[in-house]
């Protein structure tokens, strides 16, 4: 699918869906151009928006869980909120994009770049970060329990207030054990 969504918002994307009609349930947006479009509250759960152009879009409070977003640029974009449990985010662009209070549990984040993104309080328990840039990101509060960080860029990356998890003990222990074998810069 190969449409100009910028300008749109919600309700004027869900018009033209429903007079394409579109299975909101399954629905191809692929490729799809909707910078700066309002989204906000959207159910996108299950959509393919495989390298769709979602900057500067507002997502916030947006269910993308099981979303395809690979590949996808959402830099600048505004999720605060927003549900993307299991999405596919690898090789995903949220350069500054703002994921505060997201709940990404199990979501596929390798290779991502999120550069100087707003990760706090953000949900991430079992992510796949592996290969992603966290260079500059801001990670307070942000719950990394069991999240691949293999090959992470963390340079310069706020990551502190660490959530413990009381399984495994004391906060600092945790906290050590979470981040053992990150490699924050070469030597």
């Amino acid at each position: 699918m190969d449409a100009k969504f910028q300008g749109l918002d919600y309700d004027e994307l869900i018009a033209l869906l429903n007079a394409l009609k579109v299975d909101r349930g399954g629905k191809d947006l692929s490729f799809a151009e909707m910078h700066h479009a309002d989204l906000s509250g959207a159910d996108l759960s299950g959509a393919s928006l495989l390298r769709a152009d979602l900057s500067f879009a507002n997502l916030s409070g947006a269910d993308l869980s099981h979303a395809d977003l690979s590949g996808a640029s959402l830099s600048f974009a505004n999720l605060r909120f927003a549900k993307l449990m299991g999405a596919n985010l690898s090789g995903a662009y949220l350069f500054r994009a703002d994921l505060s209070d997201t709940d990404m549990f199990r979501a596929d984040l390798s290779y991502a770049d999120l550069s100087g993104a707003n990760l706090n309080s953000a949900n991430l328990v079992g992510a796949n970060l592996s290969g992603a840039n966290l260079s500059g990101a801001d990670l307070v509060g942000a719950n990394l329990i069991g999240a691949k960080l293999i090959g992470t860029a963390l340079i310069g990356a706020n990551l502190s207030r660490c959530k413990p998890d009381r399984r495994q003990g004391e906060r600092r222990k945790t906290c050590r054990r979470r981040l053992s074998g990150i490699k924050l810069a070469d030597n």
